[in-house]
This record gives C-alpha cells, sequence and structure tokens, in this order.
C-alpha cells in the first residue's frame, strides 16, 4: 500500500512539474525574454500595454492655452503615478513568477531525488529476489539425486528453444546455479550425462564456463565502448 501511495504521489507531482516547468525551460534557455515575460505578467494582471495611458484614464480634453500651468503639472503627476503603478504591479508580477520558478525548480530536484531512491529500492529488492530464487533452485539440486540434477539442468538449458537470445539466458542461468552449487555435487551431476546429445550439451556448459560466461561479456562491452570513447 506504501508503494502505491507513492507512486501516485510521484505521478502527481510530475504532472504539475510536466505542466509548470514548460515556462522554467523557456526562461533558462532564453527563449523567454524580459520583453515577452513582461508582456505575460501584464496579461496575467489585465494590463493592456497596447493601451495608451490617455485611454486607461480617459479625461476631459482641454485646449493647451486654456490649460494652466497647475492643471498640466496635475496631470502630469496623474500620468506618472498611473505608468508608476502599472510598473509596480508588473514587478510584482515577475517576482511572483521567479519565486514560483524557483519552488518548481526545487520541487523538481526533489522529485528526482524521489525517482533515483526509488529506482534504487527496486534494482536492490529485485536482486535480492533473484539471488533467493537462485539459493533456492540450488538447495533442490543439492538435496536431489544426480540423475535428478542432471535432468533440472537440462530442462533449464533447453528452455530458450531455437532463440539464440533465450538460448543464451537460459545457459547464462545453468552457469549461475552451477557456480552456486556446492563443487561436490556439480562433480556427481557431470558424471551422469551419457550419451552424444547430452556430452554435447555438458561441452556447451562447459565451454561458456571457460569463456567467463555473463561476467566476461559485460565486461567485454564496458571495455568496447570505453575503446570506442578513447
Amino acid at each position: 500500500m506504501r508503494f502505491l501511495i507513492a507512486m501516485i504521489g510521484y505521478a502527481a507531482v510530475a504532472t504539475v512539474l510536466s505542466a509548470l516547468l514548460g515556462l522554467g525551460y523557456l526562461w533558462q534557455t532564453e527563449r523567454l525574454t524580459d520583453e515577452r515575460l513582461f508582456r505575460i505578467v501584464a496579461l496575467l494582471h489585465g494590463v493592456d500595454l497596447n493601451e495608451s495611458i490617455e485611454d486607461e484614464q480617459p479625461m476631459e480634453t482641454i485646449p493647451d492655452e486654456e490649460m494652466s500651468i497647475v492643471e498640466k503639472e496635475r496631470l502630469a503627476e496623474i500620468k506618472t503615478r498611473n505608468h508608476e503603478a502599472h510598473l509596480f504591479s508588473l514587478q510584482r508580477g515577475r517576482n511572483e513568477f521567479e519565486h514560483s520558478l524557483s519552488q518548481l525548480v526545487s520541487e523538481r530536484d526533489r522529485f528526482d531525488s524521489m525517482a533515483r531512491e526509488l529506482q534504487k529500492r527496486l534494482e536492490q529488492e529485485s536482486a535480492e529476489t533473484a539471488h533467493e530464487g537462485v539459493k533456492n533452485v540450488v538447495r533442490d539440486l543439492t538435496l536431489a539425486k544426480p540423475d535428478q540434477g542432471k535432468q533440472m539442468l537440462l530442462r533449464m538449458l533447453n528452455r530458450g528453444g531455437g532463440d539464440p537470445i533465450e538460448k543464451q539466458r537460459a545457459l547464462d542461468d545453468v552457469i549461475r546455479l552451477i557456480n552456486a552449487m556446492p563443487r561436490d555435487t556439480w562433480e556427481e551431476i557431470q558424471k551422469r550425462f551419457e550419451g552424444q546429445v547430452e556430452l554435447d550439451q555438458l561441452h556447451v556448459i562447459q565451454l561458456e564456463q571457460l569463456n567467463g560466461g555473463a561476467k566476461k561479456r559485460v565486461y567485454d562491452k564496458a571495455l568496447r565502448q570505453l575503446r570506442n570513447r578513447g
């Protein structure tokens, strides 16, 4: 139940982040310029930048020759105050946006950390489960008679069928079991391989052991990748 709740929580956070981090990505990649951000915040606060200050504050039109100096100063002061109010509103909106963006970045980092922790835990549980499964099968092979143990290994080996990938996986599983079982148990089982078909299968197993098995292939792959990078 805790795992299900955690997964639902991760999905909810991921949904919010995917919807909101788009603006953050545009801002960090400089696609969202100051001018565009200025206009976005203005629209969010109901300010039309295309509308002149005179239109926002309709006033009675008075011919310049009829306006006194005091009246002109009063109108100029009103315009200045309106302009300052708009700038203050826009600056406040921008500060709120930057604060929200900072919170989203922090939330994304926390979510990434939680996702990595969950992935690590799942991998650990998977490895522990696989190890426990190997121990159980090895115990069965050890307790079984050598002839029965041989048949169990052959069934596992033939499980891959004609698919090369599945066939290799089956061989890797058999090698993993052989490496985990007591040495005398495997020696007794080897003695029970008879006939050309079974001896050929035993030869395949021994050849894979000689080549190093799955671990050797992993090391070789990593070595090739390092060489290619060089």
